[in-house]
């Protein structure tokens, strides 16, 4: 049987892959996350096992489609220039990525949104389980996540760095859905909106 604060453990080791992919995002010169300042985990969600609902904070929670609102009004071309001018064709003896490295930095920056907007669903479960109403959920999962994201960084080969976000976007996507499956199991009420969440993120996630 799952123990308590199972999911908690598991975010933990989503944020540490987060913060792994935010760096990464910022030597490679990626798109920066525009979700990075919303994620901030409360101190329910600590590895030492506390259940919802405990230390949760009295302030709305944003849902991950409001984060998504926000990600894609950020993205705009005009953002994008200002806030980033070291990729701009201007910039005096710079080279710009080729369209290899392009692809490779969208999908990057589309995995790390999408762990954002997950940790912030995750975050919001956790607020409102009831603790007799665990949550079936494979920890693995996270971990591997975390793993493929550290060993990611190690990378110094575009080939073997594409490998790895290309991994990384796959154990993301079974996170995510395993996750509906686990929400859709308990019938909660709660759970339909988090759901739907989960399946925006996941169509963001995979889309081309």
């Amino acid at each position: 049987m799952q123990r308590p604060g199972i999911v908690g453990v598991a975010l933990n080791h989503q944020d540490t892959a987060f913060n792994t992919l935010r760096a990464l995002q910022q030597d490679r010169r990626s798109e920066p996350c525009a979700l990075i300042a919303e994620v901030n985990l409360l101190p329910s969600t600590a590895m030492n096992g506390e259940c919802a609902g405990e230390g949760a904070s009295s302030g709305r929670t944003r849902t991950a489609r409001e984060m998504q609102a926000d990600s894609t009004n950020s993205s705009s071309p005009a953002t994008v220039s200002a806030s980033n001018p070291r990729r701009t064709p201007s910039s005096a003896g710079s080279k710009g990525p080729t369209l290899a490295q392009m692809a490779s930095q969208n999908r990057l920056s589309r995995v790390t949104n999408s762990t954002a907007q997950l940790l912030l669903v995750e975050q919001n479960v956790l607020q409102h389980l009831p603790p007799e109403r665990p949550l079936l959920i494979q920890l693995k999962d996270s971990i591997e996540f975390r793993n493929i994201c550290t060993h990611m960084a190690l990378q110094v080969e575009d080939r073997k760095f594409d490998k790895d976000v290309s991994e990384a976007q796959q154990c993301l996507r079974t996170i995510i859905t395993d996750l509906i499956t686990a929400l859709s199991a308990l019938h909660l009420e709660f759970c339909e909106a988090a759901t739907e969440d989960l399946r925006s993120i996941l169509k963001n996630l995979t889309e081309t």
